[in-house]
């Protein structure tokens, strides 16, 4: 459609410009590769109400639950360049699948957990691309170590995540800040002597070899570019949609949006694994059923890591277009 014949934004701040593209500059993530099935997850969220020309489907029997602290995020071009930026930490549930159809096949990420800390992210990652952000409570790492410290120094012993829920659904529940996730360092760290990673592929191949390593054998389909398996590098897929006002039943606007992430100055890259093994908990909350959505049996709670690592960077998230409307 035209722009003239597309409604303006009404804007408090009556600036002409947009938001997106997004620069995130200092950010420091940690990554934890956990076994788990999200078929049921993405069936739901990217193939129910999508385009039947367009398919998803989960490239590994894993998922990657990342902590991360984005030390400056704002926009990238003016007008909003100008007004200032922010800081958020975030815990965020990737899942790696392959997109059919609609063209050349491709390689994405979906994110159907995310939790920030920052009001503003959320509303503006979720109206603007779809991210199904959420607010959450981080006490572990203090907030002031993320950055002053040695990236695996003993305050990443543990990162926990509570959010806004419940345990169950009753009349007489009231939703509370509730626990959700919690790992922990279960064996020391040790010694690591090795050279940091400097390169975004060496950083992915190791995530690939330590995935494909643990499921030797198993009969994956999926050969992606090595510089895909790290996120939030790559493209990013989200279903980005709004209540009915008439009808809560239906959504009013109802898509499924891609936007591509890349580095900004590749150079400034650097990562390595995490000494120790961690272990992953889960709390079993009504209003987030991670273990039926990631295919995880109701009766296990803690989960073995099969890889952690971090990484410094700084990225760059485009602009997104629609897939299927």
């Amino acid at each position: 459609m035209p722009d003239r014949l597309r409604p303006r934004m009404v804007d408090r701040w009556k600036l002409d410009g947009s938001f997106q593209p997004v620069l995130a500059r200092d950010v420091r993530m940690y990554g934890f590769i956990v076994q788990a099935d999200p078929t049921y997850v993405v069936d739901m969220y990217l193939n129910a109400p999508g385009h039947p020309s367009v398919r998803y489907e989960p490239a590994y029997p894993v998922v990657l639950v990342t902590f991360s602290q984005l030390g400056r995020v704002a926009a990238e071009d003016p007008p909003y360049r100008d007004v200032g930026w922010a800081s958020e930490t975030e815990a965020t549930v990737w899942v790696f699948a392959k997109r059919t159809g609609a063209g050349a096949s491709s390689v994405v990420w979906f994110a159907p957990y995310i939790f920030v800390d920052l009001p503003f992210a959320i509303s503006q990652g979720r109206e603007i691309y779809g991210f199904a952000k959420e607010i959450g409570r981080f006490d572990q790492p203090p907030a002031g170590e993320w950055h002053a410290r040695p990236p695996d120094g003993p305050h990443v012993d543990r990162f926990t995540l509570h959010t806004f829920g419940t345990p169950r659904f009753d009349p007489a529940t009231q939703f509370t800040m509730q626990p959700l996730l919690d790992i922990r360092r279960v064996t020391p760290a040790g010694s690591v002597l090795a050279t940091l990673w400097s390169d975004i592929r060496n950083a992915a191949g190791e995530l690939r070899d330590a995935v494909l390593g643990a499921f030797e054998g198993h009969p994956f389909t999926l050969e992606p570019p090595l510089e895909h398996l790290l996120p939030p590098i790559g493209t990013l897929v989200f279903l980005k949609q709004f209540w009915d006002a008439r009808d809560g039943r239906f959504a009013c606007y109802q898509a499924l949006v891609e936007a591509d992430m890349a580095l900004v100055d590749p150079l400034h890259f650097r990562g390595w694994p995490l000494g120790g093994g961690y272990e992953l908990t889960v709390t079993t909350l009504a209003s987030h059923p991670l273990h039926r959505d990631l295919g995880w049996k109701a009766a296990q709670t803690t989960f073995p890591c099969l890889f952690a690592y971090w990484t410094d960077m700084t990225f760059r998230l485009g602009t997104g277009r629609e897939v299927a409307p």
